[in-house]
């Protein structure tokens, strides 16, 4: 492709990550916590080992919001992650970004196994190099929120999902339960992934000759069944079962199993849902439609300084452009558009609350891959000739604002005081 070739794709990806280390690791404890680090992750994160397993299992929502609750907490899988961490190295915040930022690294890779396996390895170099440099990635995956393993996970799910629904990818089926279970557990966005996996399912099955039944094997009618006779039913109802497990269906139902036995390990069911039903952060209570289109008009400034500074111009009108290159072949979709589609309309009402503001910014970094993909899509469309030119515009465009905004030189967007203060840690 045009000049992209002079470097093999390991050669490439092996630059990229590197990349991505050196600007996420680099002076990682220089800037001062934000208000919500101090006051809230940070304490969790030292102190959770001082509660049991079990007593962790069943807090209902993360430390901070047990004591002022909303109903969309977070589980407590991140917090547990870094907590560990944490008692290995050194009880310290730069231990904790660590973790963080080695998950950007991880994502940045997970971003390139997406475009390489739903497309061409170009298409995964390409979105590997946006998640890398992205200004949102490298600022929040330098901070002690949730979001950078969340976003991980949710985007490795994603990869296991679409090569779990291939034949023979039962064991990829299986790991994207397992991916999805975690991600339950480290924040309740998770859910939409759950719409996602079924959404999927129920598409790629209308398009399959998978749901036709197997033909009825005839036995004869016997008084008193030989062992022999009992023996052929036991392989042929095994036959059944094994076909059965090759189907959509089976497949979206391990998943969503594997996904909830993996949730119940980490989570106590019960407890979480007391809390979602009886919240008392009040800020939450109102979610009417009208509510949250007025919100977004009063957030309209913020929404130009998202725009600008967390993903920039070029990503979004290559997103844009992506996407409108594959509602224009979707007649001829393959199976890689319609997952990128469907994910992107499943996690919509959750980018929605960003959007609205009732979220912070750290939020969108689940959004980091599918649009980098959609980005990808779009550059990769381009004639050759222009195949440099439009990627070398991406991403040195983005370079600004990755090093502004991604190493806080720049204040954030978001007009809220946990996201905008610098503070120092709680006593």
């Amino acid at each position: 492709m045009g000049a992209l070739p002079m470097m093999q794709p390991p050669r490439l990806l092996a630059a990229t990550l590197l990349i991505a280390f050196i600007v996420r690791f680099w002076n990682l404890e220089a800037p001062r916590l934000t208000a919500d680090e101090s006051l809230h992750y940070l304490p969790e994160m030292q102190q959770i080992h001082q509660l049991s397993f079990a007593q962790q299992r069943r807090h209902p929502i993360d430390l901070y919001h047990a004591t002022s609750p909303n109903p969309i907490g977070h589980p407590l899988l991140a917090v547990q992650i870094v907590n560990l961490v944490m008692r290995l190295t050194r009880p310290e915040p730069v231990a904790g970004r660590a973790v963080m930022a080695f998950a950007g690294v991880l994502l940045t890779g997970v971003a390139y196994l997406l475009g390489r396996d739903l497309f061409t390895s170009f298409h995964g170099l390409i979105t590997a190099a946006i998640a890398a440099l992205l200004p949102l990635a490298v600022r929040y995956q330098r901070t002690l929120y949730l979001d950078p393993v969340f976003s991980l996970l949710a985007a490795a799910f994603v990869w296991c999902l679409y090569r779990g629904l291939q034949p023979s990818g039962r064991g990829w089926a299986i790991a994207a339960g397992v991916l999805l279970g975690l991600a339950m557990a480290t924040k309740s966005s998770a859910l939409t992934l759950v719409v996602l996996a079924v959404a999927y399912g129920a598409v790629r099955w209308s398009q399959s000759d998978a749901n036709q039944p197997a033909p009825a094997q005839q036995t004869a009618q016997r008084k008193r069944p030989s062992r022999a006779w009992r023996d052929k039913a036991r392989a042929v109802t095994w036959i059944r079962f094994e076909a059965w497990l090759e189907t959509m269906p089976a497949r979206v139902i391990l998943i969503v199993g594997s996904a909830c036995l993996v949730f119940v390990v980490f989570v106590a069911p019960g407890s979480y849902l007391e809390a979602i039903r009886h919240p008392v952060d009040t800020g939450y209570q109102d979610l009417s439609p009208i509510f949250l289109l007025s919100h977004l008009w009063r957030q309209r400034a913020w929404l130009g300084g998202v725009a600008l500074f967390l993903w920039t111009p070029p990503v979004l009108l290559a997103a844009a452009g992506g996407l409108i290159l594959i509602v224009r072949r979707w007649g001829r979709a393959s199976a890689a558009d319609v997952l990128l589609v469907i994910w992107l309309v499943t996690t919509g009402p959750l980018l929605f609350l960003h959007l609205a503001g009732l979220s912070g910014e750290h939020g969108y970094l689940s959004f980091v891959a599918p649009v980098g993909l959609l980005a990808a899509v779009a550059i990769m469309a381009l004639p050759r000739r222009w195949l440099l030119a439009a990627l070398l515009a991406t991403l040195v465009v983005m370079l600004p604002a990755t090093l502004l905004y991604g190493y806080r030189l720049a204040p954030t967007p978001y007009a809220s005081y946990l996201n905008n203060v610098d503070a120092a840690p709680a006593p």
